[in-house]
């Protein structure tokens, strides 16, 4: 396997450094993409073991309506984590996956033009 220098793909011309190719392999986005899956895929285990932990100790929450003691206090911060892995973290991984899955099928478009 050959390994490419840094800069294989540039070329020096009378107008200067003249880029060739300006795009990631398809192959290596497709190697991307497989370990963005595995990381997903273990955060959605993870997630799964935090709501069963948040499940079981709420069932330990205090009967208090003026103050937490420590199980509140942890269930409502495993809450919060939860939220997060779930909106920010596997939702942010989905989307990055299925922009490179259309780099891979599309080739580069651009999203944001002037």
């Amino acid at each position: 396997m050959k390994i490419k220098r840094f800069f294989e793909n540039e070329v020096q011309g009378p107008e200067g450094v003249t880029d060739l190719v300006n795009d990631i392999s398809k192959e290596r986005v497709e190697q991307i993409v497989k370990e963005l899956g595995s990381i997903s895929a273990t955060y959605g285990d993870k997630l799964t073991t935090l709501k069963k932990f948040e499940e079981e100790l709420s069932k330990y929450k205090s009967k208090s309506k003026e103050s937490n003691d420590q199980i509140d206090d942890a269930v409502v911060t495993l809450q919060q984590i939860n939220k997060s892995v779930e909106q920010d973290i596997l939702n942010d991984l989905d989307s990055i996956v299925s922009k490179l899955n259309d780099y891979i099928d599309n080739g580069r478009n651009y999203i944001y033009d002037k």
